[in-house]
């Protein structure tokens, strides 16, 4: 990583104010960690910055909390960052598309997007059915300022990862088992009897770094 002064996070980066950000669902979260972790923020320009960070699910953004008045609010220009460091996890914008990848492996590379699947908390309606249009505000100011926004009550469906795998030199993505296994066709035996064996869990990153070694060893 960039080793420079620290700097405080730079104004045209705090454009959205999050407000009311916790969704009020049983056994729900639409962040990645239990709270804001500290973090070192690295610039493309190489400069740093120390912030509290957490990744919102839901926006698929860094969300941290302002210095200065103590407010949630997201980074909406991912690609003034070059990475941001939460203990010894590092995370990166996705080069592909929007949100960020935490890199979980460097021998092989291996990458991993988090993501969570939600439908809004519906509310009763008529003839006993319910309405999905419900519990979402968001507020925008018309002189072009900051936008304030309000997160929707949500409730979880499901958690899923999308990982990559850089082989032959090219970055390679694979959504399930079953799309890995296929990255590997002249292994492919030997890889479902791994899979089978060590019952390997497509959501357990740890899991699923041992499948990427023990594939490139073979």
């Amino acid at each position: 990583m960039k080793t420079f002064s620290i700097v405080p996070l730079p104004i045209m980066l705090l454009l959205i104010v999050v407000t009311g950000s916790t969704i009020n669902a049983q056994n729900y979260s639409p962040y990645l960690f239990d709270d804001f972790k500290d973090a070192k923020v690295y610039f493309v320009n190489e400069k740093q910055s120390d912030e509290k960070v957490n990744y919102h699910l839901l926006s698929k953004k860094i969300r941290f909390i302002d210095k200065k008045d103590e407010q949630i609010k997201e980074i909406s220009d991912p690609k003034a960052l070059d990475s941001i460091v939460i203990g010894k996890r590092v995370f990166i914008p996705n080069p592909d598309s929007e949100g960020w990848i935490e890199i979980l492996s460097e021998k092989p590379v291996v990458q991993v997007q988090y993501f969570v699947k939600t439908k809004p908390k519906g509310k009763q309606a008529g003839f006993g059915g319910t309405s999905e249009l419900t519990g979402t505000s968001t507020y925008q100011y018309k002189d072009g300022g900051a936008l304030l926004l309000k997160d929707p009550e949500m409730e979880e469906v499901g958690y899923y990862n999308h990982y990559w795998i850089i082989k032959d030199g090219k970055r390679k993505q694979f959504k399930s088992l079953a799309q890995f296994v296929k990255l590997y066709p002249k292994q492919k035996a030997q890889l479902n009897q791994y899979i089978q064996d060590n019952h390997v869990n497509f959501e357990d990153v740890k899991e699923i770094v041992k499948l990427c070694l023990y594939a490139e060893k073979l």
